[in-house]
């Protein structure tokens, strides 16, 4: 299986999207409804009674450092999506960091335009502008939605495992094995297919496996900020690897339907499905909340920052 097939793989989901747009359009609507519909009821079951209490100063605090938090998260994102691009691309000119975030950055906000397509389409375009390679680009993005899957269940199951030696959590045992199984059941192919990988991809392992790790502490650190998040609206230490976990679960249903807007409604309807059970209703309806308004901001952040790069960029050569 050759960096060619990966990318023909790559090439017939998009002729498969481009021959049902319609289809997944309805799909995607209907998905979206039926997350509206589960956040409106959440919302009127909520009860002002058990709300969570306000945070006060310190955890106020917390929750306006948390936007840089995960700008300065997305910059190590970028840098895993880097570590390959700057193998396949096969240059010996280094791809600098200033490179990756004008790209990467830019490239961020239009995940909120409905489908994932135009975050990823606009990243090959500004890639072709500095001259890096349409199959390096394309390789790159594909590993990174790969690896995004894989590291977010690593992530979580671990810890949701946490949670379960706490006993915090008493579904938690079964949603690690869950999490854990994308990337299970990964290791099994590698095993099976031992040493008949192509050269093309065993060239890429370290780059790889680098990539990997910094989508690893990207996660760990998403999962932080939820833990702060739950933190800052009382929730008690016990519980803090649950949420980070199931929050992290929810982000993976929201990736799941790319058509969606950043996951919007997707997103916030399975992490309050799965985080009520945990913290309550409407600790789960303010920590979704809360992590939504961190992270649009720390994706505006970045695309300033990313702007700012850009404009110090020489043209390339």
């Amino acid at each position: 299986m050759k960096r060619a097939t990966l990318e023909g793989l790559a090439q017939r989901g998009r002729n498969l999207a481009a021959r049902h747009p319609a289809t997944l359009r309805w799909a995607a609507r209907g998905i979206l409804l039926l997350s509206l519909i589960f956040l409106g009821r959440s919302v009127q079951e909520a009860s002002l009674a058990n709300a969570a209490p306000l945070p006060g100063r310190g955890a106020l605090f917390a929750l306006l450092l948390s936007a840089p938090a995960y700008a300065g998260l997305l910059v190590v994102l970028a840098l895993a999506w880097s570590q390959v691009l700057a193998h396949a691309n096969g240059t010996a000119k280094r791809i600098r960091l200033r490179e990756t975030v004008a790209v990467y950055g830019i490239s961020i906000l239009p995940k909120y335009i409905p489908g994932s397509v135009f975050q990823y389409g606009s990243r090959q375009l500004l890639g072709r502008e500095r001259g890096w390679s349409t199959r390096a680009l394309t390789l790159a993005s594909g590993l990174e939605v790969l690896l995004h899957v894989l590291c977010a269940s690593v992530i979580a199951a671990l810890l949701l495992a946490l949670a379960t030696l706490g006993q915090a959590h008493e579904r938690a045992a079964w949603l690690a094995f869950l999490a854990g199984l994308p990337t299970l059941c990964t290791l099994a192919g590698l095993a099976l297919l031992g040493r008949r990988l192509p050269p093309a991809l065993t060239d890429l392992a370290a780059p790889a496996i680098r990539s990997a790790l910094l989508q690893a502490l990207f996660f760990a650190g998403m999962a932080a900020l939820a833990m702060v998040c739950a933190w800052a609206y009382g929730v008690g230490t016990a519980r803090l690897a649950s949420v980070g976990g199931l929050f992290l679960l929810s982000w993976l249903a929201g990736f799941a339907v790319p058509v969606m807007p950043g996951g919007l409604g997707v997103r916030e309807a399975a992490g309050i499905s799965l985080l009520s059970g945990v913290v309550g209703l409407e600790t789960a309806l303010m920590i979704q909340f809360s992590m939504r308004l961190v992270m649009l901001a720390g994706d505006a952040l970045l695309f300033l920052i990313a702007l700012a790069c850009r404009r110090a960029l020489r043209p390339p050569e």
